[in-house]
């Protein structure tokens, strides 16, 4: 049986995937499970914007 992922893990997957490197939010709205995980992404820059 494989592992099952969470939705934030499957989009951060799939931007990884995508090459996509630089992620731009402002924490505490809705991105903010995704910043959880960004820490097992470290290809991926986080910006904060407001």
């Amino acid at each position: 049986m494989s592992e099952k992922m969470t939705g934030k893990q499957a989009v951060l997957e799939m931007l990884k995937a995508e090459g996509v490197t630089h992620i731009f939010g402002n924490p505490g709205t809705s991105e903010a499970p995704i910043m959880d995980l960004l820490g097992d992404f470290p290809e991926m820059e986080y910006h904060l914007t407001l």
